[in-house]
């Protein structure tokens, strides 16, 4: 069970970082919003839930001991042509900042 969830957590970094990377202007077309789990793996499943530029993400387990526990995050996108108008939030500098050093250390 833990390791389906450590690959699913793994794949969603991985398309996170490439989703939120592209340089595409949010739109109220496209909306990510779902929920993903394994009839089969019982225990845990993860939703998203988008609302504008914001993504919800919410991760749910079961622990050995049966006791639910609940991860949650948010993502804001920013995109470039709020970037050209208003400059980048500090939230969106850290995040420009980490994607650098991710591509230095493992090259990209």
């Amino acid at each position: 069970m833990f390791d389906s969830l450590k690959r699913f957590l793994a794949a969603f970094a991985v398309i996170t970082f490439f989703t939120l990377s592209l340089p595409v202007r949010a739109s109220l077309g496209t909306n990510f919003s779902d929920q993903w789990w394994n009839p089969a793996e019982s225990g845990w499943g993860a939703a998203i839930l988008q609302q504008y530029d914001t993504l919800f993400v919410d991760v749910f387990v079961y622990g050995p001991d049966g006791r639910p526990t609940w991860y949650t995050a948010a993502a804001y996108y920013q995109g470039l042509a709020s970037v050209r108008r208003i400059g980048m939030l500090p939230e969106t500098r850290r995040y420009v900042a980490n994607v650098m050093a991710l591509r230095a250390r493992f090259g990209g």
